[in-house]
């Protein structure tokens, strides 16, 4: 029979996390580290309707550079990810599959079996996948944004305040908070409050009446990247 070879969808530049367009990005890059997936690894997206798209995580990376911190509870169709030719597993041979991937833009092609993707075949450079490079930004840290933000009963997005204290008063000390504060510039002594609690409390109001919750929790992250 004729078909695209198992071992040729498993080699290692063929890595990929398969995925829907309804799927929130940040349940998609927390099953990304579970399976120890890398930022070289492909995203593909199930976009319904026999259409496929793909990118790989460092693109989409890029993407969430300057996007706002709530985008990481964003599903996937929210995101410039661009469609990418589908070809059924068993339509064909490995070596007419590469021929195709070859002439595609993005120098790859999904491989689907009754419509469904299990893979994929990229023949990009090897010099473009740089298999131990770090991301542009910290896959977990982008995890992280996420869990200080929450949708209200009104279905707006906003930035979970209790979280945000809670991590404030576990990890922090006083001496910490000054920093933190130092960081974002607030004056640590104008802060209402006796005691560390308090003080934090105070910080996340401050914060929030100055829209500079997002610079108070990326400083938090800076300061304790293990917390994440």
């Amino acid at each position: 029979m004729v078909e695209i070879w198992d071992d040729t969808l498993k080699d290692r530049k063929n890595s990929c996390l398969i995925t829907h367009k309804n799927d929130i990005l940040n349940e998609v890059l927390s099953k990304l580290i579970e399976v120890g997936g890398k930022n070289w690894w492909h995203l593909i997206v199930d976009w319904d309707n026999e259409e496929f798209r793909a990118t790989n995580f460092e693109d989409l990376a890029a993407q969430l550079e300057n996007a706002p911190e709530y985008s990481v509870l964003e599903p996937l169709h929210s995101f410039d990810i661009p469609v990418v030719k589908s070809i059924d597993k068993y339509s064909m041979g490995t070596a007419a599959a590469l021929k195709i991937a070859y002439q595609q833009p993005q120098k790859l092609v999904i491989v689907t079996e009754k419509g469904i993707p299990v893979g994929l075949l990229y023949v990009g450079s090897k010099r473009t996948i740089n298999f131990e490079g770090k991301s542009i930004r910290d896959w977990r840290l982008i995890i992280a944004s996420g869990e200080y933000i929450k949708k209200n009963q009104g279905g707006n997005i906003e930035f979970d305040r209790k979280k945000i204290l809670q991590s404030l008063t576990t990890y922090f000390s006083e001496d910490d908070l000054r920093t933190l504060c130092f960081l974002i510039k607030v004056n640590f002594d104008e802060l209402p409050g006796n005691d560390t609690r308090s003080k934090a409390r105070e910080l996340c109001l401050y914060c929030e009446r100055r829209g500079k919750t997002a610079e108070l929790i990326n400083e938090m992250k800076n300061e304790r990247p293990n917390m994440f």
